[in-house]
C-alpha cells in the first residue's frame, strides 16, 4: 500500500508569540484574534465603536474589512460621478491597519493581460543559470529574474508606447540583452532610451512604494496612502500603463523557472523557505495577487468615512503595561512618524505560519514526533516545509526515504514545482510533476 499526504495548507497550533499575546489579553481583559482563515474566525468578538489594531494589509485584511464594515450594516453607494462613499451603521469598530509596506496589495489589472505579453522566458531560464550546484538567491537568481522583469517592461513600452521611447526596440534590445543587471552601462542605456523616469522600472520602489518616506503624523499618513490607493486603482485599469501587465506575465514566468530550479535541486532548503516561500512569494502576492479594484475603492471610502485609518509603513504591534496601574494595552507604531495608537483589541490579519512539528494535523505531528518526518525552516519565524526526496518520498530524521510514503502540496520542500497559476493546456511543470508523482505511487503500490 502506498500513502500520499496531500493536506493542502495544514493548520498550525499557536506559535509562542501568539500564545504569549493570548495570555496577555486574558490577563488584562483585552481581545486578541490570532492568525487564521478569516471565514473560520468569530468577528463578533470585535467590539463596536472602539479602536482596533489590525496587523496586515493583504487579502486577509480585505476579508476583515468586509466583515467589520459592510457586514455590520454599513452601506456603500456610488454617486453620479462614479465616486464610492460609505455610510456607517454605527456598529463598526475604528480600524487602525498597518504592515511592513504600509499599503494594500496592488489592485488586479482589469484590461487584457494577454495583449501585453512579451516573449517569455528570455533572460531567466534554468539552463541559463550557470553551474549545477547550489545557488544563492540574491546573487545568482534574483539578478537574472530582475532582468526578465525589466526586459518584459521595456519590450511592452517600445511595442505599445513608442512615443515614450527613443530609438527602436531592436537597437535597445541588442545592447540590453548583453548587459549584466545592475551595471552602470545598463542604467545609462535605459536613461537614454526612456526619457521619463516614471516610464522606467524600479523594482525596489515597486516592492516598497513608501520606502523611506516620513510624515508629520497619522493625518498626513491618511492623505498619502489614500492618494496612493486611488492612483493604483486608476493605473491598473488604464492600458497606458500596460507595462504592468507585461511585468505580471514575467512574474509568472519567473515562478516557473524557480520551480524548475527547485526540481533540479539547485535551491537549498533554507533558501526555499526564506527566499522563495518568504520574500519572493510576498513580492509576487503584492504585485500580482491583489484584490479586485472594487475592494480597494471600498477601502478608500472606509478611510474617508473614518472607519479605517492607516498606520503607515514599517508598522510594529506590541504590548505595554502602565507602571502606575498595571493595566495592559496593545500599541502600534510606525517608523514613518511618531504617533502611537493604543487599543484593547488586536487582530492579526494573516494566515498561520505553517508547521510540521506543531501542525494542527495530528498525523503530521505524530510522524514528526517519531522521527519519521522532518521539517525545514529558514528561521524560527518562517514557514516549515516537510522534507521529501526527489521522488516526493517522505524523509525521516536519518535522511532515509520511506518507500511507500509520499507527500505533495505547498507545504512540501524537495521535488517541487511552484503551484502558482498553472494554466490549463500549458503542460506546466506543476502538472508534469504531479504526473510523475502518480507514476511513482502506482509503482510503489505494486511492491
Amino acid at each position: 500500500t502506498a500513502v500520499l499526504l496531500a493536506q493542502g495548507h495544514p493548520d498550525a497550533l499557536a506559535a509562542p508569540r501568539e500564545t504569549a499575546l493570548t495570555s496577555f489579553a486574558s490577563e488584562h481583559g483585552l481581545t486578541y484574534v490570532g492568525p487564521g482563515y478569516t471565514a473560520d474566525l468569530d468577528a463578533d468578538v470585535i467590539p463596536e465603536r472602539e479602536p482596533v489594531l489590525i496587523a496586515g494589509l493583504g487579502l486577509a485584511f480585505i476579508d476583515w474589512m468586509v466583515l467589520l464594515a459592510e457586514s455590520r450594516g454599513g452601506v456603500f453607494e456610488r454617486g453620479e460621478d462614479g465616486t464610492l462613499t460609505y455610510t456607517p451603521s454605527g456598529r463598526e469598530p475604528l480600524l487602525y491597519a498597518g504592515s511592513r509596506r504600509g499599503v494594500p496589495y496592488h489592485s488586479k489589472i482589469s484590461y487584457s493581460i494577454a495583449d501585453a505579453r512579451p516573449p517569455l522566458p528570455r533572460f531567466f531560464t534554468a539552463d541559463l543559470v550557470p553551474g549545477d550546484g547550489p545557488l544563492d538567491f540574491r546573487n545568482d537568481i534574483w539578478p537574472l529574474a530582475s532582468k526578465e522583469l525589466a526586459g518584459a517592461h521595456y519590450h511592452e513600452l517600445f511595442a505599445s508606447h513608442p512615443d515614450r521611447t527613443v530609438g527602436t526596440w531592436e537597437e535597445f534590445d541588442a545592447e540590453f540583452a548583453s548587459l549584466a543587471w545592475g551595471s552602470s552601462r545598463l542604467q545609462e542605456l535605459v536613461e537614454n532610451a526612456v526619457p521619463k523616469p516614471e516610464d522606467r522600472i524600479d523594482l525596489e520602489r515597486l516592492n516598497r512604494p513608501l520606502g523611506g518616506e516620513r510624515y508629520d503624523g497619522l493625518a498626513e499618513v491618511q492623505s498619502r496612502i489614500n492618494e496612493y490607493i486611488s492612483a493604483d486603482v486608476a493605473r491598473r485599469s488604464d492600458p497606458y500603463f500596460s507595462t504592468d501587465a507585461a511585468v505580471f506575465s514575467a512574474l509568472l514566468s519567473t515562478y516557473m523557472t524557480v520551480g524548475e530550479l527547485l526540481r533540479r535541486g539547485r535551491i537549498p532548503a533554507e533558501s526555499v523557505a526564506k527566499d522563495v516561500e518568504g520574500w519572493l512569494h510576498s513580492f509576487f502576492s503584492f504585485i500580482a495577487s491583489g484584490p479586485p479594484p472594487e475592494r480597494l475603492e471600498q477601502l478608500i471610502a472606509l478611510n474617508e468615512a473614518g472607519i479605517v485609518q492607516f498606520l503607515g509603513p514599517d508598522s510594529v504591534f506590541s504590548t505595554e503595561i502602565d507602571p502606575a496601574t498595571g493595566a495592559g494595552i496593545f500599541v502600534a507604531r510606525s517608523a514613518s512618524h511618531t504617533d502611537i495608537v493604543a487599543a484593547n483589541t488586536l487582530v492579526e490579519a494573516r494566515l498561520p505560519v505553517a508547521s510540521i512539528s506543531a501542525s494542527g494535523d495530528s498525523l503530521l505531528r505524530t510522524l514528526h514526533g517519531r522521527g519519521e518526518a522532518v521539517e525545514l525552516r529558514a528561521t524560527v519565524d518562517s514557514s516549515a516545509k516537510l522534507a521529501v526526496d526527489g521522488t516526493s518520498r517522505i524523509l525521516d530524521q536519518d535522511n532515509t526515504a520511506h518507500p511507500r510514503r509520499f507527500a505533495a502540496g505547498p507545504w512540501v520542500a524537495g521535488h517541487n514545482w511552484s503551484a502558482a497559476f498553472p494554466r490549463p493546456r500549458t503542460n506546466a511543470g506543476f502538472f508534469r510533476h504531479n504526473d510523475a508523482l502518480a507514476a511513482e505511487i502506482l509503482g510503489a503500490a505494486r511492491l
